[in-house]
């Protein structure tokens, strides 16, 4: 797992590198935790061989249904029998005997040419990279004003939406640490203890997940807000304005961004108060303490990019100001 290796670089450098240097993976499908999906998927992209692990019961999405996996129960005789069926594919895997497929390998052979490593595809990265920016570039040469305030509408409404569901993340990590504290007491037994707090590590592992998730689209949002930032400021200022109509649009897409840094101190203060909360709490059980290291991790991610967001906020609403300005006195800028 890349979240228990001990270094300061990042948790997907970690992950990447892990997939890259990997003969056999086993993916546990179980709880369509999203991380593990998106890591098979870089895995079976660059042609890993990847054991497939699920419980009893639960469905594999669409994409991969068809792919043979490894069941198991919390019976002892199902327990027992998956153990049986995975050393039995292990030693298969050291003897070379074993077969692996994908749907890359099934359906993607024509389109997608022999197995590259993840080492090789990052050699002419920066190049490509430099060719999509220019590209991107030229596009952007071809847009209007008006398409550069829907974009920036869009970006605004993302980030919006995941600084939304990473409140209700910290909501929902403070319901089951409430209800962690009301079970475990200093009169409750040791294994007791142990199984509510490992209840409270398998919360705190989703809830960073999902603000993994929330950070992305915060990026992406910002991004974007970026990209409207450079259309419309280099533009000399916000469109001119001919009407009140115009002034009010322009009142109201101000007022949306002057909330913007409000929000980010809010939501700063409270991810700083949950860190300094997880990060005094002392190391009592394994999970646990994986769950809040990888939480821990999200968080000052996510904190960055909020942190940032502030830059691009303030150019945009300058040049709002200066337009409502120039259409006159009583414009309601301020």
């Amino acid at each position: 797992r890349a979240d228990e290796i001990l270094n300061q670089q990042s948790i997907m450098n970690d992950v990447i590198g892990g997939i890259d240097e990997s003969d056999v993976m086993v993916a546990d499908l179980s709880g369509a935790n999203a991380n593990v999906y998106y890591e098979l998927g870089i895995a079976h992209a660059v042609r890993r061989n990847v054991v497939l692990l699920a419980r009893h019961g639960e469905e594999a999405p669409f994409d991969i249904a068809e792919q043979r996996a490894i069941r198991y129960g919390i019976e002892f005789d199902k327990m027992d029998e998956a153990k049986e069926r995975f050393q039995q594919l292990m030693h298969e895997v050291s003897d070379g005997s074993a077969k692996f497929g994908s749907p890359v390998i099934t359906y993607g052979e024509i389109a997608i040419g022999p197995r590259r490593s993840v080492s090789d595809e990052t050699e002419g990265s920066s190049a490509e990279e430099e060719d999509r920016d220019a590209l991107d570039e030229d596009e952007d040469d071809d847009l209007g004003i008006l398409d550069f305030r829907v974009i920036l509408e869009d970006g605004m409404a993302v980030i919006t939406g995941a600084a939304e569901g990473v409140g209700e993340e910290f909501k929902t990590i403070g319901s089951e640490a409430e209800r962690a504290s009301e079970t475990i007491t200093p009169t409750t037994d040791a294994k007791k203890a142990r199984k509510a707090t490992r209840v409270l590590a398998a919360a705190l592992e989703k809830s960073a997940a999902n603000i993994w998730s929330h950070s992305a689209d915060f990026g992406n949002g910002l991004n974007e807000m970026k990209r409207a930032s450079k259309g419309l400021v280099d533009q000399g200022d916000w469109p001119s304005i001919a009407s009140e109509d115009e002034a009010e649009e322009a009142r109201e897409a101000l007022e949306t961004l002057d909330s913007l840094p409000v929000q980010a101190d809010s939501l700063v203060g409270q991810m700083e108060s949950l860190v300094d909360t997880l990060a005094g709490i002392p190391k009592i059980e394994r999970k646990f303490h994986q769950a809040r290291r990888k939480l821990l991790d999200v968080i000052v991610e996510f904190s960055r990019k909020v942190e940032d967001s502030k830059a691009v906020v303030e150019p945009l609403a300058r040049a709002i100001r200066l337009s409502l300005d120039r259409f006159g006195p009583g414009s309601g800028a301020s």
